[in-house]
């Protein structure tokens, strides 16, 4: 298998292309998109077996990977997680959308998919193509950042280096000129007062 690469220049995609991208997340496959902050890797986050493939490229236990949720507005959000309180929905409402993640009491997530998950993470990025992809299939994106362990590249903005280490593992390559190397600030709201776990490139 070999990976179709597609460019997003300005943050756009072709229609014909969302179609394309569209189908294949809605059978189970898996793509690397452009974020306001660092390449993703990513598939439809109700489809079990593009969990399990997620999992498997990332090494790790479908029902324990460290996964976050890409959403296109705040409605789709409200759908994934419990009642937000007043001080969470004021925060969410003042960072996003932008290069946050934020970590909320989960609900309505299948166990058999995602195990007995309590919390969530969640973002709304700021970037075009991801709104554009995540409302056409209706359901978010589940994702982890395209991280190497070799700490001396860690995040890559080099889109032939990701071909050259992905090609054969993804279904599409989604390059964007907004992407950086830099990955998301992580804030827990799931206690009394905010939690920072991550100093990334949202400022707080």
């Amino acid at each position: 298998m070999s990976a179709e690469y597609i460019e997003s220049w300005g943050g756009y995609i072709e229609e014909h292309k969302l179609v394309q991208i569209s189908k294949t997340l809605s059978e189970d496959g898996i793509i690397i998109v452009p974020t306001d902050t660092v390449y993703a890797i990513a598939c439809h986050a109700k489809s079990e077996l593009g969990l399990r493939r997620l999992a498997k490229i990332k090494g790790v236990d479908p029902a324990k990977a460290n996964l976050s949720f890409m959403f296109s507005g705040f409605k789709m959000l409200s759908g994934y997680t419990a009642q937000l309180n007043n001080t969470q929905f004021r925060i969410l409402k003042q960072y996003l959308p932008g290069p946050y993640t934020f970590i909320l009491p989960s609900s309505h997530f299948s166990k058999a998919v995602y195990g007995k998950r309590k919390t969530i993470g969640v973002r709304i990025p700021d970037i075009s193509v991801i709104t554009q992809i995540i409302s056409n299939i209706n359901v978010p994106l589940a994702c982890t950042s395209l991280h190497y362990n070799d700490k001396l590249i860690d995040y890559t903005t080099d889109i032939q280096e990701i071909i050259s280490n992905w090609n054969d593992k993804v279904d599409f390559i989604i390059e964007g000129d907004l992407v950086g190397n830099i990955p998301s600030t992580v804030i827990d709201l799931t206690s009394a007062s905010p939690d920072v776990l991550r100093l990334g490139k949202g400022e707080w």
